[in-house]
């Protein structure tokens, strides 16, 4: 639909109004700031969802040409999996007519919104269960009967999960009782029981239970991939940032969908580490790397329901967000700005373009000895150089030489190859020497763009990429070979 040429950038925990002490946060500053750094969806999931924030967030997108993407009450009772506090049958009780009622409610909910500029579909549902899958397919049928061409979006949560999570969503988590009393369609025993080196297979029978129902034109996930998972190792990097984007890639080609990762703004918990530039710009540039359609920042405002809660209060004076409790901007503006700048002039280009696959060349280093970290509990999720062996490309003719490990992805665009280069340390520079099969290269880093004939002597800062654009002879014909 709308921003064909550019990557899908929308923030999770939206702007919101004056609220117990909070200032209004709906104000012209903030949402110049999200238009700068290159926001262009707004995703309304959130605890403020007063009818005067809903109108004036929508007011305010209009001004700033940014998509809204509101919730609607009646999406909660196609999730609903046990009955009720006050009786409210779950999904799969419900009678035909009872359903085709529901199904009403929520056309003429969403119809409210349809003639705001601004509406750019909903956000359905963030990290709902197995067990939800067949009313959130349903729904979407009935949406792209009656609004097609808008977005629905519905994020799954990562391979991180229990039983629990798995069946019953997120908001089943530290509730192993709530599923005692559920006939499951299947056990999670033998290889998909939920334990690490099971992780795709499991994960995957979760995924394909949705995607294989109703067609979705965007899919997405979160794991954020710095938190505070092994204190002693404040510059782990937790391997599902590529393995989760390699899986969603196939997914998305499996099902001609597009996909978008989450992306981790800051520490919001209590935690020893801090977010670094390097840290931000590898997650972003992973994603890209993997085919992305773009990304959504989490959280983007940060969120009232944390506004007391004594482990955030770092996040949220500016910790986490890019809006602080207080509707002041956060250090990682300048940082997503720096990063979208530097993306503009291929984005279009690359969104147009077929990933091939990666491969990875150089010695990893990210500060710290594998050997020792190998010995921490659940050390096989920190990231020590291995790619997953999805999308791996052997063919694409570049050679290098580095000072640390980089990751090369292959795209190609009406036969010529485009080469997205990322340093994968977010703690030191990596001095690369780049040489391309044929002549004739356009080149953009972070701070500059230059044309190169075959060879490319550069030092990437942590976790920067760099494109190249090759603007030589057209290429014989290009297939993945995945």
């Amino acid at each position: 639909m709308m921003y064909s040429d550019a990557f899908i950038s929308a923030v999770f925990c939206p702007p919101t109004g004056a609220w117990e002490g909070v200032p209004d946060r709906l104000s012209d500053s903030v949402f110049q700031t999200l238009k700068e750094i290159g926001v262009n969806r707004i995703f309304a999931y959130g605890m403020d969802d007063r009818p005067e924030t809903v109108e004036r967030t929508f007011r305010q997108c209009e001004k700033y040409q940014i998509g809204y993407l509101p919730c609607v009450p009646a999406s909660r009772e196609y999730l609903r999996i046990l009955p009720g506090d006050n009786g409210e049958k779950p999904w799969d009780a419900l009678t035909e007519e009872e359903k085709d009622a529901l199904d009403d409610r929520f056309v003429q909910q969403i119809r409210r919104y349809t003639s705001y500029p601004a509406f750019a579909g909903i956000t359905f549902t963030d990290e709902c269960g197995y067990l939800a899958f067949d009313g959130v397919a349903h729904a979407k049928r009935v949406f792209d009967k009656k609004f097609p061409g808008y977005e629905f979006h519905a994020n799954f949560f990562s391979y991180s999960i229990s039983d629990e999570i798995f069946w019953g969503g997120m908001a089943f988590h530290g509730r192993p009782d709530a599923l005692d009393a559920m006939q499951l369609p299947f056990s999670l025993s033998g290889d998909l029981e939920i334990k690490f080196e099971n992780r795709f297979r499991y994960y995957d029978r979760l995924v394909e239970g949705l995607l294989s129902k109703a067609p979705f034109e965007v899919i997405s996930q979160d794991k954020y991939p710095f938190e505070e998972f092994w204190p002693t190792v404040p510059t782990s990097v937790h391997t599902a940032l590529f393995e989760l984007n390699a899986y969603f890639k196939l997914k998305s080609m499996k099902y001609r969908s597009r996909f978008y990762n989450f992306m981790q703004v800051g520490q919001w918990f209590k935690a020893g580490r801090r977010m670094t530039f390097g840290e931000m710009a590898l997650q972003i540039n992973v994603t890209v790397a993997y085919g992305a359609a773009g990304f959504a920042w989490f959280p983007g405002v940060f969120p009232l329901d944390w506004r007391n809660e004594e482990a955030m209060a770092e996040g949220r004076n500016g910790g986490a967000a890019f809006i602080d409790m207080s509707g002041n901007p956060t250090q990682f503006v300048p940082w997503v700005k720096a990063l979208n700048d530097f993306m503009k002039p291929f984005a279009c280009d690359l969104l147009e373009s077929t990933l091939l696959g990666v491969a990875s060349y150089g010695v990893y280093d990210n500060g710290f000895n594998w050997e020792t970290v190998k010995t921490l509990p659940d050390s096989e999720c920190i990231y020590h150089g291995q790619l997953p062996d999805m999308l791996r490309y052997t063919e694409s003719g570049l050679k290098a030489q580095c000072s640390n490990q980089i990751m090369v992805a292959t795209f190609v665009n009406n036969g010529k190859k485009r080469y997205y280069v990322v340093n994968l340390s977010s703690v030191y520079d990596n001095t690369v020497k780049l040489t391309l099969p044929g002549t004739g290269y356009e080149v953009q880093e972070m701070d500059r763009a230059y044309f190169i004939d075959s060879t490319i002597e550069t030092t990437l800062k942590p976790g920067c990429a760099l494109f190249i654009d090759h603007k030589g002879e057209k290429s014989e014909k290009i297939t993945p070979n995945l």
